[in-house]
């Protein structure tokens, strides 16, 4: 959660927050912080290593969470979950569609269903929405982010890695 992928907000008084920890939860807001609510997707949760690291939303009803648990890394059980209602509820992906720890999520700019998340054992893509993932490289990072409106991202990893994004 300390990679600040875990907040996000629409512009539009809505906020989102995957504070990770022992209880899986998604705390969220339609009224600018003022009033919150809470979602308990059924996620990897019970360790203080465990849970959601990582949300993204492509509007203001479709989302995804990611996590895991960062102590066991290629585990890959409960760990992706969508939203389709504003983060309400949470459903988590098909089970052989799981993957392992993921520390970030996001979007592709200008492309609503494709996903780029990282973790530090690889990375992986869904042009679905996150229904379903391939996986894209073996080599670690930790958070992504793209510029908007652009065909360019960073990736940031251990060690000082830091690898140029390209969209094709």
């Amino acid at each position: 959660a300390a990679r600040g992928t875990c907040i996000v907000n629409s512009g539009k008084g809505q906020v989102w927050i995957g504070p990770g920890g022992k209880a899986a939860r998604v705390l969220y807001s339609t009224h600018r912080g003022d009033t919150w609510s809470v979602a308990q997707p059924p996620f990897v949760s019970g360790e203080t290593s465990s849970g959601i690291f990582s949300l993204a939303f492509k509007d203001s009803l479709n989302g995804i969470a990611t996590g895991g648990d960062y102590q066991k890394p290629d585990q890959s059980q409960n760990n992706v979950a969508t939203t389709i209602d504003g983060g309400r509820t949470w459903m988590l992906v098909d089970e052989s569609n799981q993957l392992a720890y993921r520390s970030c999520v996001r979007y592709f700019p200008g492309r609503n269903n494709h996903l780029l998340a990282v973790g530090r054992n690889g990375s992986d893509k869904s042009v679905d929405g996150g229904k379903t993932w391939s996986a894209v490289d073996t080599v670690g990072y930790y958070v992504l982010d793209f510029a908007p409106d652009k065909k360019i991202g960073w990736a940031a990893g251990k060690d000082g890695r830091i690898s140029r994004i390209t969209i094709q």
